[in-house]
């Protein structure tokens, strides 16, 4: 071998280890200019609209058309097997949309397609839930729209793993965020509205469709600056690398690790707020009545307010999701914590500081648990593996219902749920104590991580 290719050969060695953030060398295509804070914007906004379509469709309309079909005494059977359906329909949708999504070089064009293409099946499902005349058809219609909004969800997440890490990180943040207006805006406009069920669902699905299509439209110019995603920042082909060296960094957790805290976190999640209201209905007598209404909602409002606080000071302060390891073992404390003071505590004040405490924990795990999988997912595979993210989320929440029921019969508390959100609190703990043992098998400070000599063989 001649020395100059020698030398050569060892440059692009090196530069494929020690070269900085904006500098890691990615395949892609030739994709257009995006500006990381246009992108993330449009991400979020996307991930918005498309909450927005499922939300009234999920909180109410299956519920009303199912009593319109079939009478009130028998929808109460059908109405959890459609949402169950749908469920597992969201489940294969991230993950079949989420592959698609990386079926080509990593190009905001192609993964913009697939945002546009899954909600487009959202708007056809959405059809077909409000016409639907059997309940079969209302049943088809849910898990169409189901499978196209969360897949088009998951490319959304892909595309957000694009950018660059601090802007991932505010993304993350506004994501989780964005992600409880999504519910709430629909809520309220159902407040005002309470008939326009199908109209507002199908009519965000329509806005989530028309942004993805206002991006792709053909006669859009490239922007001009600099191009400082992922995509822009290629310096040389090496096929298969990541987009950021901090992928390989030993304070991110691994992907088993990521996927087993995102399933058990969301079954906790799920057991705390489907049992929350049923909890407060049996500490003031068992009646539902105006003042469980009011004091449900007050709980849930503390909780939000939390969550909303601790999103607020991540994205005043992103750099604090730089160790998230830290951080999903403080929000399961929190979690831990708060949850089983709920299956302590008599007094209605000490439940709603335990709900704040709860809210400020869920969002610490959220984001952190987002980020960290941002970071890990590789730019040319970043849609499969968001994809099995989202999948081992949406299967906690789709088992959190049925491990609840499990719990409630394993203990025989008829009426008393103060059991269920003690066992409830062995989840958080339980990730606690696995991403603990992790830190204490590879520390954070051990050296081990990216940036490692040619040849040499990572320290995992």
């Amino acid at each position: 071998m001649r020395p100059s290719e020698l030398r050569t050969q060892l440059g692009l060695r090196r530069l494929r280890h020690e070269c900085e953030p904006s500098e890691q060398v990615v395949s892609v295509s030739a994709a257009r200019p995006v500006r990381a804070s246009s992108l993330v914007v449009r991400v979020n906004i996307a991930k918005l609209l498309l909450l927005a379509a499922l939300a009234p469709a999920s909180s109410v309309g299956i519920a009303q058309r199912s009593t319109a079909l079939v009478g009130a005494e028998h929808a109460g059977s059908w109405v959890p097997v459609i949402g169950t359906l749908g469920s597992v329909s969201a489940i294969l949708g991230t993950l079949a949309l989420g592959w698609i999504a990386d079926g080509g070089p990593a190009d905001t064009r192609r993964r913009w397609t697939v945002v546009l293409s899954g909600a487009i099946a959202g708007i056809v499902g959405l059809v077909c839930m409000a016409i639907a005349p059997r309940l079969w058809m209302l049943a088809v219609g849910w898990m169409i729209a189901q499978f196209g909004c969360s897949g088009a969800m998951a490319s959304t997440r892909a595309l957000l793993a694009q950018a660059l890490p601090k802007q991932r990180r505010r993304g993350a943040t506004a994501m989780v965020v964005l992600s409880y207006l999504g519910v709430f805006i629909p809520s309220l406009i159902l407040l005002a509205l309470p008939g326009a069920i199908w109209i507002s669902s199908i009519g965000f699905a329509l806005l989530a469709a028309a942004l993805p299509a206002f991006i792709l439209r053909p006669h859009e110019r490239p922007r001009s600056g600099p191009d400082v995603t992922a995509e822009g920042a290629v310096r040389a082909t090496v096929a298969g690398s990541r987009p950021d060296p901090t992928a390989d960094s030993p304070r991110l957790l691994s992907w088993p690790m990521i996927l087993a805290i995102a399933f058990l976190s969301n079954i906790s999640e799920t057991v705390y707020f489907v049992y929350h209201p049923l909890d407060i209905a049996a500490r003031l007598g068992g009646a539902w009545t105006d003042a469980t209404t009011r004091i449900s909602t007050l709980v849930l409002v503390a909780s939000l307010l939390g969550l909303l606080l601790t999103a607020a000071w991540f994205l005043c302060a992103p750099a604090i999701l730089a160790h998230p390891k830290a951080l999903i073992v403080s929000a399961g404390i929190l979690l831990g914590v708060s949850t089983a003071g709920r299956g302590v505590v008599d007094s209605i004040p000490a439940i709603v500081v335990l709900s704040l405490i709860h809210g400020a924990g869920t969002a610490a795990c959220t984001t952190a648990l987002f980020t960290t999988a941002l970071d890990r997912a590789p730019v040319l595979r970043a849609g499969r593996s968001l994809g099995i993210y989202s999948a081992a989320g949406a299967l906690g929440t789709l088992l959190g219902p049925l491990a609840g029921l499990a719990v409630l019969h394993a203990t025989s508390a008829s009426g008393d749920y103060r059991p269920l959100f003690l066992a409830t609190a062995l989840g958080p703990l339980l990730w606690v104590a696995l991403v603990l043992v992790a830190m204490l098998r590879r520390p954070e400070g051990s050296g081990v991580g990216w940036r490692r000599r040619p040849g040499s063989t990572p320290g995992r």
